[in-house]
């Protein structure tokens, strides 16, 4: 019955794959068929690379930044590890999202990466979850303010406050939400398996300044983001205001963000070409370049990430001890929650 079961799971897993091949490519190649081929190569031909190499440089930064965020929400989790491990296993993560069918399958890897028991990986996979949710808060901010202030026509001075304000709301909000935490630890029976893990989620909701300064940094890594996006436009000699590039990263970061295609390859085209032609004239070829960069970027992060998972020495987990104190049976609970893992690296 197994068998049957494995083998069912694995054609279903194959024709998802095929089926988000074939949505990028005939995105793609339906975007690819309405360009306007002869200023597109005049354009890539005049591009300024050094434009491409700094958005590239910024990315990386960026990706640093993120390794950096999940590594203060995975601490207060008891999850131990220098900062250097975070970021080997986030860069790590970044290559197999480039190599599986979603980013979901990199978030799956960092997290049986950071857990070395069943129900470790899926205190790890609550860790890989917060620091999604963090970065969605920081793209709703981003995306929100220069929304309103395009469409309200705000000047300078009120777009960076309205994002300001939206910031306060979404620290209130994250608030809120973890207030909530305690409360729903409660509702579990006493000595049941949920209450034991739910309750190692519960620094999140004595500390709620963990998930602040998490919401910090991913107002830092999107704004990195834009801003990389925005050397692609500028090295493609596009002339569009910096405001196409706060409105159209964080809208086409979310689409990416929808498990349909293979890694976002044409649904990012397709939302360049929807926002900057409409709304900000550029050509649809220049648009589809700008995608098609912005993804060559990741694609340089994710090739160093491989890198990293090829060349690192392997990680040496800390096994549980084999008997509590004074003679007493092991303490299992240490098997249900985060390791303390170890390396063979240094540092």
């Amino acid at each position: 019955m197994s068998n049957l079961s494995s083998e069912t799971a694995t054609r279903s897993n194959r024709w998802s794959l095929a089926l988000r091949i074939a949505l990028s490519g005939g995105l793609l190649g339906y975007l690819l068929s309405r360009v306007d081929w002869p200023p597109l190569a005049a354009a890539m031909r005049d591009m300024n690379w050094w434009g491409w190499t700094l958005a590239a440089v910024l990315n990386l930064v960026s990706q640093i930044a993120s390794g950096m965020r999940w590594a203060g929400l995975a601490r207060p989790l008891g999850f131990a590890g220098t900062y250097r491990r975070y970021l080997r296993l986030y860069f790590e993560g970044m290559f197999f999202s480039l190599c599986l069918p979603s980013a979901i399958g990199g978030d799956v890897f960092k997290a049986i990466r950071l857990g070395t028991t069943a129900r470790g990986r899926v205190l790890a996979g609550c860790t890989v979850l917060a620091d999604r949710l963090s970065g969605l808060a920081a793209v709703l901010v981003i995306g929100c303010s220069a929304l309103i202030a395009r469409n309200a026509g705000l000047s300078p001075v009120n777009g960076w406050l309205t994002g300001i304000g939206l910031f306060v709301l979404a620290l209130a909000l994250t608030s809120a939400g973890l207030a909530l935490l305690g409360p729903i630890v409660r509702s579990f029976p006493s000595h049941s398996g949920a209450r034991h893990f739910a309750e190692r989620l519960l620094p999140y909701h004595h500390k709620p300044a963990v998930f602040w300064r998490a919401i910090g940094w991913s107002m830092i890594v999107q704004g990195l983001n834009v801003v990389c996006v925005a050397l692609i436009g500028w090295a493609l000699g596009l002339e569009a205001p910096f405001e196409a590039y706060l409105v159209s990263v964080p809208i086409v970061a979310l689409m990416t963000a929808v498990p349909i295609s293979l890694a976002g390859v044409g649904v990012r085209e397709g939302g360049m070409v929807w926002i900057l032609s409409s709304w900000y004239g550029v050509s649809n070829g220049l648009a589809v370049a700008i995608g098609l960069l912005w993804f060559s970027v990741a694609v340089v992060a994710g090739l160093i990430g491989g890198l990293v998972y090829l060349l690192s020495p392997p990680l040496v987990y800390d096994s549980p001890p084999a008997a509590g104190a004074a003679g007493k049976p092991a303490d299992r609970s240490l098997e249900s929650g985060p390791s303390q893992f170890a390396s063979v690296e240094t540092g």
